[in-house]
């Protein structure tokens, strides 16, 4: 199963084998469970199956994803799990090493994998995701298992079934997991399915709406739709505390309404057996219960923390819902305001990072990955950017320090520094940069040819433009006379990237 048909937006959810993240269509799995006592192998099954297990009297074949991905063996942790999917009709359990998030993904932001797994062996990864943390595999199910391997599935006959199951597949611990999106408001901490949550994203610029005032604090635009955002700690007459850094807004839908919450910090994923979200106690009644999944307790070293587990659909009253949907529509029926200039300028997909103090940005369609600073290996008379070259997954990647590319004096390596491999026409290197600011959609023409600036580094800026609220200044290098001037470089480097703002 690959993409949703019904809509171009498909949700997947991701989750770790040996450190790399793969995603799996959501209509495609039935549930997710705890790695259980124990699994019966089977004799002469295939190198990748683990055995089968009994689920609430249903026998499943399990297979372990490292074995099926050749990639090392492990010890299971607590954070272990078993995805129960659909493969070909059959459900089939995976062993994963965490599940991480469920992520909506437009079917335009799907690209073919890349070379290195797009050999026949591999034929059940049909696309690949870029993202800030590297590249999303995904995965069709119904391409991970050969069916007559499948077969193995109904080797046990019905009568067998029932009457050898209870011993040998006794399975103890197999409840449904929940994932919720943890956060706090003001000094209390609460929780929603992460089902209902779209995205996260950092404050945006709110604009007023004065007649709603006293429902919502404001709209704000995210991918071309107004969007109603509240502040969630007023719902529960909390009292305001000043935004920070950390402040962060929940994009949630539950099929009525797309809106965005505002929390004061995100502050973890809980992963949580279906059975240990219990029933408000009976003080708590009336719309404050409705407003409730439940309580979770998390036990944290010696002492007990209480969550509160929302329940989104409650959280507003039908006339509310009414009243937003309203705005919402009528806001998204406004013709755009913006010049016809900018109207009809190309929307590029930009990363940002930094460089010493600077800002700079790439295009999103050049990344390749994203990784953390790797072992080098020194290259003897290399250029004095050049840090070294490093073996990612079979590829020799050369790997350029940016700042002293720019003629700038390296900051230390830290735990922030990112390595971005670019590829441009078949050509491959890694970008060494200083942090990781994230990625933005703008309109090209917000970029301009840069003046004033050393003609050596006017051929590797594509342009200057300021593209946020903030006025920052970013930087849009040009990929691929950065990697030919690299390549052909004359041992002269001019220190100062910028001669005049």
């Amino acid at each position: 199963m690959k993409l949703d048909p019904r809509s171009d937006i498909s949700q997947f959810v991701t989750f770790m084998v040996n450190q790399e993240i793969f995603g799996v269509l959501i209509h495609a799995v039935e549930e997710i469970i705890t790695l259980p006592d124990k699994i019966t192998p089977v004799p002469r099954a295939p190198y990748y199956f683990s055995g089968m297990i009994n689920l609430r009297g249903e026998v499943i074949s399990v297979i372990d994803l490292r074995n099926r991905f050749h990639m090392p063996a492990a010890v299971p942790t607590n954070m272990t799990r078993i995805l129960i999917v659909s493969v070909n009709g059959v459900k089939v359990g995976m062993i994963v090493d965490a599940v991480t998030r469920v992520l909506p993904i437009n079917s335009k932001d799907v690209r073919p994998p890349p070379a290195i797994v797009s050999r026949s062996e591999s034929s059940y990864i049909f696309g690949s995701v870029r993202q800030n943390e590297g590249v999303l595999l995904l995965i069709d199910t119904d391409l991970l298992i050969d069916p007559a391997e499948l077969v193995l599935h109904n080797h046990i006959p019905k009568d067998d079934k029932k009457t050898n199951l209870a011993h040998p597949l006794q399975v103890s611990k197999t409840y449904r997991e929940r994932i919720l999106i943890g956060f706090r408001l003001n000094q209390d901490y609460y929780a929603l399915d992460i089902n209902y949550v779209e995205e996260i994203i950092e404050m945006p610029k709110i604009t007023l709406v004065p007649e709603m005032a006293d429902k919502i604090e404001g709209i704000f635009y995210q991918r071309d739709q107004a969007l109603p955002i509240l502040r969630l700690g007023r719902r529960f007459l909390l009292p305001d505390i000043a935004y920070t850094e950390d402040t962060s807004v929940l994009i949630v839908n539950d099929d009525r309404l797309m809106m965005g919450l505002i929390v004061d910090q995100i502050t973890e994923v809980f992963h949580v057996l279906e059975n240990d979200i219990v029933p408000p106690p009976p003080n708590i009644s009336g719309r404050s219960a409705e407003q409730l999944d439940g309580i979770i307790k998390i036990k944290r070293n010696d002492h007990t923390e209480v969550i509160m587990a929302l329940n989104l659909p409650s959280l507003l009253t039908e006339d509310e819902q009414a009243h937003l949907q309203q705005l919402r529509d009528e806001l998204n029926d406004i013709e755009d305001e913006t010049s016809e200039e900018e109207t009809h300028s190309e929307i590029i997909s930009i990363l940002k990072f930094k460089v010493g103090e600077e800002t700079f940005a790439v295009r999103v369609l050049e990344i390749n990955e994203i990784t953390t600073i790797q072992k080098m290996v020194r290259v003897p008379k290399a250029p004095p950017f050049v840090k070294g070259v490093i073996n990612l997954r079979g590829d020799v990647i050369t790997i350029i320090e940016m700042a002293t590319f720019f003629g700038n004096q390296p900051l230390p390596v830290s735990e922030k520094t990112r390595i971005i491999i670019i590829e441009v026409n078949d050509q491959k290197a890694g970008f060494q940069v200083d942090q990781i600011l994230g990625i933005d959609h703008v309109p090209y023409n917000l970029f301009e040819k840069p003046v004033g600036i050393n003609r050596q580094y006017n051929e590797f800026v594509e342009g200057i433009g300021r593209t946020s609220e903030k006025g920052e200044i970013v930087i849009l290098i040009d990929t691929p006379e950065t990697l030919s001037q690299a390549e052909f470089y004359d041992g002269d480097i001019e220190p100062a990237l910028l001669e005049s703002p």
